[in-house]
């Protein structure tokens, strides 16, 4: 038998080969049947390939590749996985081949992750090409031409050597036909045989394939693969785009069979581990607004944002435990009948003014009714133009969109999947948009990340990603899928597992598993964990209401999201003035409004976030400013005992120094959680010990306040099990 074999299995080539190697892939078609090997993906039975043992190499058979003119209803082609993961590779890849027939072309192999890496053509009267992209998606080639490459009706020896930097050669019946001077641009992680874009007007056969594969050069300074699992994540059923008032139903989260019971579980989380052996985290867009805007559901309190509503009911304790991150999911959804046949549909609206309001209403909902404020975004289909990505850069400091080079349009009612990625940056890698052209880095303040879809997430970008890691390139990858998938838990068993071939493969490459927000601030190297305090004063003036809103640090927000809801539940924003760089102000009158309630959310430049809510209702605006604590209080931590990491509420009665610092059992500290000055309010610090080992931690809190209640400090105890 002759497939896979080990990587330990070491050998010397001869004299003329260019380095010594380790065997990755061999293929004689010995078993007399093609699923005896299982590298040889995706493969159709209807597809013309077959083993024949007329015509062979090496005893008993060989793989015959059909002309079309014989076998006109299918394809001609079959796949495998070459196990060569990076660009930096040196490699060799030889076949024995047969020719008996070419009428335009042959492919005896094309090589190809994000994009096409090489391949050979044989074309009519003897002609072979060996073609590099400098562009794999584009398909911008370098080409090498040999005029007498081949002779029909016997075998022939082709090979192809890398040498890992900068030059693709070819040899016949072992001479030297040529080099290209060229770098390969994407890896070639897989290998077709055959044409998978049309029939095939050739035939030929081919016998003993293999692929050796050299060791990429040390690296210097090593980057770091940051990895952000998530779900674009909202109930599916009762869902219908051609009605407008749905009744959603929330099973995905409150049945214990379904997948929310499945994978926000701390047992299933461990089964996943990064190389600082940190169990697998989540972040969790959860979809508002849109068509559950007009939802009848009576399932949940607030059917508009219903799913952030139904996660918490029913997983909270676990998202907690397990240490994931709830984030904003928006589809610009618009109930409309642009052509105007008389059926209206939800539809996907590429005009910003149809859905501007309704979005920043969703954000209102979240701060108000779901006390949380989101750092980290993505925007339903993938869609985005440069006034949406302006909008919410203004709001929302990273987003995670970008999945280059994909684009599609759609004409059809019910519209969806309208999106262009077509120019953005391929890397791994996240950047500025520009405020003139999302697609390329500009100038706008917040970042746009590449992500890939957990079933197209094959080991071609991983393995890009952990090559550009041996380069010295920090790296962060975002895959994608959606929670009600039936095979969802099985998707990321899969992610993880072509994650940890890539660690295998990349000796010296570490990977962590990260939330979005959080991730983003170990890729940009932010440390800071707190959150601005908010200090609000609410004052009556008649028939106004005015409201000073004041931050202990510059807020990342250019516009302030302040909200007022109504007493019939709706929601909207209410106008403010920036009057220093830590102030504003606004104002609204009572009859013309009739807020019962406003809400507040931001977060700073770190992407760390807080959210206040008040009482405006009449009864509550006798006091000139905003209700505070009467003392300083240190809750107990939740959850305790904890997995990596934990939360702490603390309240401050009036202006103070703050410092919060974790001790180990030997009372040695071990990390400052918070130091800093703090407006009067309730706050929550994250207490993420990740990094430590597991045992018992004393969290201590100490606070002193110049004119106000005399210095406090209380003590609580932590328990961190992994």
């Amino acid at each position: 038998m002759r497939h896979w074999v080990s990587l330990a299995l070491f050998f010397a080539l001869s004299s003329t080969a260019l380095f010594s190697q380790t065997i990755v892939f061999e293929e004689g078609f010995d078993e007399g049947s093609l699923y005896a090997n299982s590298a040889w993906a995706n493969h159709d039975p209807r597809h013309r390939i077959t083993l024949d043992s007329t015509r062979f190499f090496s005893s008993p058979a060989s793989l015959k590749v059909s002309t079309a003119d014989e076998h006109t209803s299918s394809l001609s082609y079959i796949e495998a996985g070459t196990r060569i993961y990076g660009t930096r590779f040196p490699f060799e890849l030889s076949e024995k081949i047969y020719i008996e027939s070419v009428v335009d072309e042959g492919i005896p192999f094309l090589m190809s992750g994000q994009g096409t890496s090489f391949v050979l053509f044989l074309m009519p009267n003897g002609l072979v090409q060996l073609v590099v992209l400098k562009d794999p998606i584009r398909w911008v080639p370098v080409t090498l031409n040999v005029s007498d490459g081949y002779t029909l009706n016997r075998w022939i020896d082709f090979r192809v050597t890398y040498n890992g930097a900068d030059s693709v050669s070819l040899y016949i019946d072992g001479i030297l036909k040529g080099s290209i001077a060229q770098a390969l641009m994407t890896a070639p992680v897989r290998m077709t045989i055959g044409n998978p874009a049309t029939g095939h007007t050739s035939t030929f056969y081919v016998d003993d394939i293999r692929i050796t594969r050299g060791s990429i050069p040390p690296p210097g300074k090593p980057g770091t693969v940051l990895i952000m699992p998530c779900s674009d994540t909202g109930t599916w059923d009762g869902q219908d785009v051609n009605v407008e008032r749905n009744n959603a139903h929330f099973g995905l989260f409150s049945d214990p069979g379904a997948n929310s019971y499945k994978v926000i579980n701390p047992e299933f989380r461990r089964e996943m581990k990064d190389s600082r052996g940190n169990p697998m985290v989540f972040t969790w867009f959860l979809i508002g607004g849109g068509i559950l805007s007009k939802s009848i559901s009576l399932e949940v309190q607030e059917p508009w944002i219903g799913n952030l509503e139904a996660i918490k009911r029913y997983h909270d304790t676990d998202v907690r435990t397990v240490g994931d991150e709830l984030a904003f999911h928006y589809h610009n959804w618009v109930w409309n009948d642009p052509d105007h046949d008389g059926i209206s549909h939800w539809n996907q609206s590429t005009k910003l003014d149809e859905w501007r309001g309704e979005f920043l209403e969703t954000i209102g909902r979240l701060v108000i009714d779901g006390r949380e404020f989101p750092t980290a975004f993505r925007s339903g289909w993938h869609y985005m133009d440069s006034a949406w990505e302006t909008l919410i850069d203004s709001l929302i400091p990273y987003r995670f969109e970008n999945t280059s080079p994909d684009q599609h349009d759609d004409t059809t009612e019910p519209i969806d999947n309208i999106y262009n990625w077509s120019l953005a940056p391929r890397e791994w890698v996240p950047y500025h948009p520009s405020p003139t052209d999302y697609q390329v880095p500009g100038t706008l303040k917040g970042w746009e990340t590449r992500c890939s879809y957990m079933k197209r997430a094959a080991a071609g970008s991983i393995f890009d990603a952990f090559s550009a890691a041996a380069d010295g390139k920090n790296q962060f990858v975002t895959v994608w899928s959606h929670l009600p998938e039936g095979d969802f838990p099985d998707q990321i068993r899969q992610v993880d597992s072509v994650v940890q071939d890539a660690a295998q493969a990349f000796a010296g490459i570490s990977f962590e598993y990260v939330r979005a927000t959080d991730g983003m601030k170990r890729w940009r190297g932010v440390t800071d964990t707190t959150a601005p305090a908010i200090n609000v004063d609410k004052t009556l003036h008649g028939d106004t209401v005015e409201i000073g809103v004041s931050f202990s640090e510059p807020i990342y927000q250019s516009l302030l999201p302040l909200f007022g809801k109504t007493a019939d539940r709706r929601v909207s924003t209410i106008p403010s003035r920036q009057v220093s760089a830590l102030s504003w102000q606004a104002a609204f009158v009572r009859s013309q409004s009739d807020f019962r309630t406003i809400g507040i959310g931001v977060c700073d430049t770190a992407g760390n976030a807080g959210v206040a809510v008040l009482d405006v209702a009449a009864s509550a605006l006798e006091s000139t400013a905003g209700t505070f604590p009467a003392a300083f209080r240190l809750s107990a931590p939740y959850p305790n005992p904890f997995n990596g990491i934990t939360v702490i509420d603390y309240e401050v009665p009036s202006p103070s120094e703050l410092r919060i610092t974790l001790y180990d059992a030997l009372g040695r500290q071990v990390q400052t959680v918070l130091d800093a000055h703090c407006q009067p309010g309730k706050y929550r610090a994250v207490v993420n010990a990740s990094v430590l080992p597991s045992g018992v931690y004393l969290c201590r809190l100490t606070a002193s306040s110049a004119g106000g209640p005399p210095p406090f400090a209380r003590t609580k105890r932590l328990l961190l099990v992994k």
